[in-house]
């Protein structure tokens, strides 16, 4: 008896067609030419084989011609398969002629390698998949937080990180979010054999605010790297500095006098705690210079940024640093990872910023717009906006496939 868990026991057709089912009264010639699929489960490659029926000697042939090596790069590599991998095998008899191993990833494309028996031996491949993209509308309405909105959708977490890079600089989701605030946004899905596997291209979005009214954002491409965000008649969305140096998560203590938790009295909180898992991406607010970046006592592994007008950010309790004393950095580059190195009750980044050497709190502080949209260049953004704003507005359907009116890179 198997005692794996056996997917489709089929049976391949002469002229190599789409295998049908075998009943369970099929005859010893029927069974001759098979296709079985299975799940490794906690076994090995070798104990699979021998629960299927296949000889010790017919087994060792195949590994022996199929495994990954430094000569057979295309191989696979036995020693490594997981309890969820998947492996197919065509038995003609006890013999293998054909075997592949595919490793499942959530969103991701899978890791497919396939062996085929010809008349030189085994050739092995790892199997290339083409993806579709299609473009697609996906709006919401807050009833508690824009995560569990989004997440209510079935959406993954980090199309609302990205969402936010449209309006980060516009409003700060962590404070000004109010329930009953809409989102629209259009973006690029990525499907692999018909299943979802991840996002591409965030294109725009809309944001209707009970605190700051509607709001339409457009993403676009730089040549020098980045993107650059405009709204609808090509004014900059963007701002000197981001409102925030995480993707979006929690605010756990704010600016101003607080009970400190570690040294038990009332004392100035010079900065903002964003609660985050250690690991979690820190980046630089705005362009500027590392004026700082090792470890500080108390403030843990420690990153300061000097910025132009006289403003300083500073990122403590860092569990990584990712950038060196002297260097300059661009905004929303990664400086850092949120860690509770030095004196800390649990993973968190405290971001402060000083004016003219002053703490000042940074989410209350109003930058002036980013540079307008190139004249060279505006019209052919607002021909992209003519077409794409009735499609975001829910007006006109969506085109299958992947867009092209987005232009060259500005």
């Amino acid at each position: 008896m198997i005692g794996l868990s056996v997917f489709m026991a089929l049976a391949s057709t002469s002229d190599g067609g789409s295998p049908t089912v075998l009943d369970a009264g099929a005859n010893a010639a029927e069974l001759r030419r098979m296709m079985i699929t299975v799940r490794v489960g906690k076994r090995t490659f070798g104990e699979v084989l021998d629960d299927l029926g296949v000889p010790g000697s017919e087994a060792h042939r195949l590994i022996s011609a199929t495994r990954k090596t430094k000569e057979r790069e295309q191989g696979i590599d036995y020693r490594r398969l997981r309890p969820k991998d998947l492996v197919t095998l065509r038995l003609v008899g006890q013999r293998v002629e054909f075997i592949e191993v595919r490793r499942e990833y959530a969103t991701e494309t899978p890791d497919v390698r396939r062996a085929q028996a010809g008349a030189k031996g085994f050739e092995t491949r790892q199997v290339d998949f083409a993806v579709d993209i299609k473009l697609a509308l996906v709006r919401g309405k807050v009833k508690s937080t824009l995560s569990e909105a989004v997440d209510d959708l079935g959406e993954y977490p980090v199309l609302i990180n990205n969402y936010v890079e449209l309006f980060g600089w516009a409003m700060d989701f962590y404070r000004e979010t109010r329930v009953g605030d809409e989102f629209t946004v259009l973006v690029e899905k990525l499907y692999l054999d018909g299943v979802f596997v991840g996002y591409g291209r965030l294109l725009s979005g809309i944001y209707k605010s009970g605190l700051h009214g509607e709001m339409t954002a457009f993403r676009h491409a730089l040549k020098k790297g980045g993107f650059a965000v405009y709204d609808s008649t090509g004014r900059s969305m963007q701002r000197a500095f981001l409102r925030n140096p995480v993707p979006i998560t929690r605010i756990t203590s704010s600016y101003g006098m607080r009970f400190h938790p570690i040294l038990g009295k009332r004392k100035k909180h010079n900065g903002v705690d964003y609660g985050a898992p250690t690991g979690t991406k820190v980046w630089t607010v705005a362009r500027g210079r590392v004026k700082y970046a090792a470890w500080a006592g108390a403030s843990g592994k420690l990153v300061i940024v000097s910025h132009a007008n006289g403003y300083e950010t500073i990122y403590a309790h860092l569990s990584r640093i990712h950038v060196r004393k002297g260097q300059y950095v661009a905004q929303r580059q990664l400086i850092g990872r949120v860690g509770t190195t030095g004196r800390s009750t649990g993973p968190h980044l405290h971001y402060g910023m000083k004016r003219h050497g002053r703490y000042v709190d940074p989410l209350r502080q109003r930058f002036a717009r980013g540079a307008a949209l190139p004249k060279a260049k505006k019209a052919q953004f607002l021909a992209r906006v003519k077409r794409e704003l009735p499609m975001l507005s829910g007006i006109e359907p969506l085109p299958k496939g992947a867009v092209d009116w987005l232009g060259e890179a500005l």
